[in-house]
């Protein structure tokens, strides 16, 4: 059975702790992340007070640290984190899809997990700890989120499994891992969070938005959960899911104000990292001034290569004067929006547009997931990122041409970044 306060543990993983390892993150980098990267050791980073196994702790500091964008200052702590990583060899459903998270974030060819993880599957769409364990939510959660952050799920795989979370919430809107399992805050945010990677292929926001109010009703007076990992865990669910801040400011502010002097939470890295992770994200996300409008975010990949797609033209079919341009990492926000159904399209030169139908809803903070453009079948596209090999800022108004069978040229904008369509 599992500790009320504890987050679902692998047992068969040991806990041992390796000589603290040598290198610190520098001095100039946010508030606690020193902290936290002085945990890394040969085994992972990870303390003996930590309410998780070093492998769970590893695998969230390395993507709180990628959230924080410390991958070139802390490149020597994150490469022993995904070593200590992907040496475990018990490839059940959550390492894996720790693995493949990490592996993604650092670019990594993450196909043969994903093969893994997708052999997986129940025939009820859901997810066990092993090939032919019963599927629970905590499980279809940590694969669903994986799936989508890869890039590499099929949509029957993920509907299946989409429909196996759903037809497991309990009617207060909340999702349990077991009849005598309590964690039903833990539990209940990382199905939201998965489910909510979905939107735009799904619909579920009624299920998303029973899930965050199970969560809101059951905050303590003043804000936040029982514990500071759970406050994180939740708040990293529904700060995504609202345009409202009233309705996890508080839980915010109570987790600020539990970071000690040394920048951590109980000198715990497991929590430490997943309150960086939720701060970070709370202060980043930028609301309409109206809390009644709504907003809408995704991300544009390419469907080929999966990469990210920078310049796509995002507008909105009911409001021809709102549009939005992707961002160099593929990310877009329409924001100011009444409460109604809209249509978007999506365009760049040298792809395929595509459409989407969506709804908004009052001080709904909307995320669609993420889009995938398929290159034109008759045209090649050349694209990249400039930067000054000294500072590493990007270089703007360079001339990048393309000599050969086909003339071509381009200049890179503001953030250095060039694209070039051509014949091939």
């Amino acid at each position: 059975m599992l500790k009320k306060n504890k987050p679902p543990t692998l047992w068969w993983l040991t806990t041992c702790f390796f000589a603290l390892w040598c290198t610190q993150a520098p001095a100039s980098t946010p508030f606690g992340v020193n902290w936290l990267a002085s945990q890394t050791h040969q085994g992972g980073i990870s303390t003996p007070n930590d309410v998780a196994i070093a492998f769970q702790s590893t695998a969230e500091a390395l993507r709180t640290f990628d959230a924080l964008n410390q991958q070139e200052p802390l490149k020597n702590i994150m490469a022993v984190g995904r070593k200590a990583l992907n040496a475990v060899s018990y490839h059940s459903t959550e390492s894996l899809s720790r693995q493949i998270i990490a592996g993604h974030e650092n670019t990594d060819d993450v196909s043969e997990l994903v093969n893994e993880l997708l052999a997986l599957q129940n025939p009820d769409g859901g997810f066990g700890e092993l090939a032919d364990f019963d599927s629970t939510v905590l499980n279809t959660a940590f694969a669903l989120e994986a799936l989508a952050m890869a890039a590499a799920s099929e949509t029957q795989t993920t509907e299946r499994a989409i429909t196996f979370l759903t037809q497991h919430q309990n009617p207060d809107g909340s999702f349990v891992l077991n009849a005598v399992n309590e964690s039903a805050i833990y539990v209940t945010a990382l199905a939201s969070s998965a489910l909510q990677r979905f939107l735009f292929n799904a619909k579920i926001l009624p299920y998303v938005e029973a899930a965050n109010d199970y969560l809101y009703k059951n905050q303590l007076e003043g804000g936040g959960w029982e514990t500071d990992w759970e406050t994180a865990i939740a708040l990293l669910a529904v700060a995504s899911a609202t345009a409202d801040t009233s309705f996890y400011k508080p839980a915010a502010q109570v987790l600020r104000t539990h970071q000690d002097n040394k920048g951590s939470w109980g000198e715990d890295a497991y929590t430490t990292a997943l309150a960086l992770r939720a701060l970070q994200y709370v202060k980043r996300i930028q609301f309409p001034v109206e809390p009644d409008k709504g907003i809408l975010t995704g991300q544009v990949i390419d469907d080929n290569s999966g990469l990210p797609l920078a310049k796509v033209e995002v507008t909105l079919e009911q409001l021809a004067e709102t549009t939005a341009q992707t961002e160099s990492d593929g990310s877009f926000n329409l924001t100011g929006l009444e409460p109604g159904s809209y249509t978007l399209k999506y365009q760049l030169a040298g792809y395929q547009s595509a459409s989407q139908d969506t709804s908004v809803s009052k001080g709904q903070f909307a995320e669609l997931g993420t889009v995938r453009l398929a290159p034109l079948p008759d045209v090649g596209i050349i694209s990249g990122t400039l930067t000054d090999t000294t500072t590493g800022q990007p270089l703007s108004d360079v001339l990048v041409e393309v000599t050969g069978a086909v003339t071509a040229s381009a200049l890179t904008d503001e953030q250095g970044y060039y694209a070039i369509v051509s014949p091939p």
